[in-house]
């Protein structure tokens, strides 16, 4: 792939592969998805298949939609994006700060909006203790 894409067949392997497991997770259509993005559905299949990548903007639109950093979409972030429990699991007895936002903006990823008002309500009550 030309240089210009910044970081070389890895990058885009990332991103595709990234931007094609929060699309199916979330059970958005393409035509969903560039509506997110700011992009036409043709934007999101050339992206997926790895024959053009999105510009910063559009990442920058996804990743405040699902709640990500940028970093979760254009590096290889497989854990990030699988929901896999064992993770969840994993967070759940880690500590930090950092670990306690990725696990947040896991929750906003992965639970239905009712669920996560539950959560943000929970952790709210119990702030106030």
């Amino acid at each position: 792939m030309p240089s210009a894409y910044g970081g070389g067949l890895d990058i885009i392997m990332g991103i595709k592969e990234n931007l094609k497991a929060l699309r199916k997770q979330h059970n958005l259509s393409q035509q969903e998805m560039a509506k997110i993005a700011g992009v036409t559905d043709k934007a999101i299949s050339t992206w997926e298949s790895g024959t053009r990548i999105p510009r910063m903007g559009a990442i920058q639109k996804m990743a405040d939609y699902f709640g990500l950093q940028k970093s979760d979409i254009i590096e290889d972030n497989s854990r990030i994006l699988s929901g896999n429990a064992d993770t969840w699991a994993h967070a759940l007895e880690s500590e930090g700060t950092e670990l306690d936002a990725q696990l947040l903006q896991n929750a906003k990823r992965d639970l239905s909006p009712e669920d996560y008002r539950m959560v943000i309500a929970l952790i709210k009550r119990l702030r106030e203790k």
